[in-house]
């Protein structure tokens, strides 16, 4: 996987404002844990057929009439001394999925800011799903509350 390509493919399609689409996914915050563990899902199983789909952390989108799922610029980000802590929670989200979804969590920057993209490639060995434990263990990362710190 050539990460280079990948992290200037993903500053264009902020660059261009790209809308949400089957490939193509924003969350404002990286404490959105169970919308992000459902759409690294739904991308393992990747009904679209894409060969990459992007999930932008620190990317908050445009809600508006006119502007639906379109990245606000500048982009809101994750400060640099949570970009670790952020990166290693994301990551743990591998233990809920069954199969295994195989992907990557990578720092990149849009100009000055620096935000968290997961990159999910071509899958096989699914269907994948979320692990019944990550709706039902109160103890599980996804009921964790010191993602803001």
């Amino acid at each position: 996987m050539d990460y280079q390509l990948i992290k200037l493919h993903a500053n264009e399609i902020l660059t261009s404002r790209a809308p949400e689409c089957s490939y193509i996914e924003y969350k404002a915050s990286a404490e959105q844990l169970d919308k992000i563990l459902k759409t690294v899902c739904a991308y393992g199983n990747n009904y679209c057929d894409n060969d990459i789909q992007y999930l932008f952390i620190g990317v908050a989108e445009e809600n508006s009439e006119d502007n639906k799922a379109i990245p606000v610029l500048p982009v809101s980000g994750i400060s640099p001394g949570r970009l670790e802590k952020c990166k290693n929670i994301l990551n743990s989200l591998r233990s809920f999925i069954y199969p295994n979804v195989a992907f990557e969590v990578l720092a990149n920057r849009h100009g000055e800011v620096n935000y968290l993209l997961i990159v999910v490639l071509r899958q096989t060995g699914g269907p994948f799903a979320v692990a019944p434990k990550a709706e039902t263990d109160k103890k599980s990362i996804l009921n964790r509350e010191d993602m803001s710190g």
